[in-house]
């Protein structure tokens, strides 16, 4: 399927591994011989401001649309150019009006700038900011703008390490890094990969990191070092995909293996300590039945009838939306297609990213799908 350069796409190994026998073709006898595999599937989708997103993919490729305010027309594609390592775009991270930050390869990051404030159809890849390859890939990252302070970037990478970087005009500058890696991953394949951060604290400097390895980890960005480590689920088979922060609840993503499991997790956290306390979980599956349902991703909206709203998406091919309360009770309103289904194949809906801001909410799967909340 891919080259042993290339790791699949997380929701795809798990599948395979659960169901080897779905992906293996029928022997025929017409004289071909499969190559390897390029994947489309989107993995990660965020805003740039109020009418424009990025989606960034598997195959390597970023796509800039924007949101259309016709209600029979969906996002209108501004850009579309290749990461400058043509490897997959697992991260996009907002700066300012003229820079976002994406990941590149297995050592560095792609640094990408527009001519003027959000002249996002002519962004250009200006700068490759490198680190050491033992970090790996960038899965994920966020933005501190304290007040008083020059802003500064964390990013989680794929081997189990964040790094911190510092403001160089329109550089960065890699200032340090910090292992958060678990000792017992809870996924069978020994991986660490940080898919989720979130920050807590602004003031304190405290982010949350959500691992593939099943930790739950704070961290003080200021001084690089580890507040408090939880493990989400003590019985969890597979480790976490994407974390949301409100108010002083967190929400995980997951991918549910088995009708027993839950892909949507809430907790309460404690500061300065670091407590973190499950409050709540859910199973977001429209096949109760399946081997698996993997929750891409989950980001909060705004209130629905006085009540914190929150998206996520899930490989059945739907959006689902909920209420998190007071207590950190979750409420499942219900969900909306987001992909078209073709027979039975299930592989088609494996990638997706989500990203929402003032009643705007754009989902990106194999095709790009745009709501209006309220």
């Amino acid at each position: 399927m891919a080259s042993p350069e290339r790791p699949l796409p997380p929701a795809l190994r798990s599948f395979l591994q659960l169901r080897p026998a779905a992906a293996t073709s029928k022997e025929t006898t017409v004289p071909i011989t499969q190559g390897g595999s390029t994947f489309t599937m989107a993995q990660e989708a965020a805003w740039l401001d109020e009418d424009h997103f990025a989606v960034g993919r598997w195959d390597g490729s970023l796509e800039i649309y924007q949101y259309s305010t016709l209600p029979s027309i969906g996002p209108l594609i501004s850009h579309a150019v290749s990461g400058p390592a043509g490897e997959g775009l697992q991260m996009v991270l907002p700066i300012d009006e003229r820079q976002f930050l994406t990941s590149n390869n297995e050592a560095s990051l792609a640094l990408w700038l527009s001519p003027s404030p959000n002249a996002w159809a002519h962004v250009t890849c200006a700068h490759t900011l490198r680190y050491s390859a033992a970090l790996g890939a960038a899965n994920s990252a966020t933005l501190l703008k304290p007040r008083t302070a020059d802003p500064h970037i964390v990013v989680g990478h794929a081997n189990g390490f964040l790094s911190f970087w510092r403001p160089d005009r329109f550089r960065w500058e890699l200032t340090a890094s910090l292992d958060i890696r678990g000792n017992q991953p809870v996924n069978p394949w020994g991986l660490h990969n940080i898919r989720g951060l979130a920050i807590i604290d602004l003031k304190l400097g405290l982010i949350v990191a959500g691992s593939e390895d099943g930790d739950l980890t704070i961290v003080d960005v200021d001084q690089s070092r580890i507040v408090s480590k939880s493990l989400y689920n003590p019985a969890a088979k597979r480790g976490i995909n994407a974390l949301a922060f409100s108010g002083a609840y967190l929400l995980v993503a997951n991918c549910a293996v088995g009708a027993a499991d839950r892909n949507l997790w809430a907790y309460h956290i404690s500061l300065p300590a670091g407590t973190i306390t499950q409050t709540d979980a859910s199973n977001l599956a429209i096949d109760a039945t399946a081997p698996q349902v993997f929750n891409f991703d989950v980001t909060w909206g705004d209130s629905y009838r006085g009540v914190p709203a929150f998206f996520a998406s899930t490989e059945e091919g739907v959006v689902w939306m909920g209420t998190c309360d007071e207590s950190g009770h979750v409420s499942i309103l219900g969900n909306a297609p987001v992909s078209r289904k073709v027979g039975a194949d299930q592989l088609l809906h494996l990638g997706s990213g989500i990203c929402y801001s003032r009643s705007r909410l754009a989902v990106a799967n194999y095709d790009v799908t745009q709501f209006r909340i309220g």
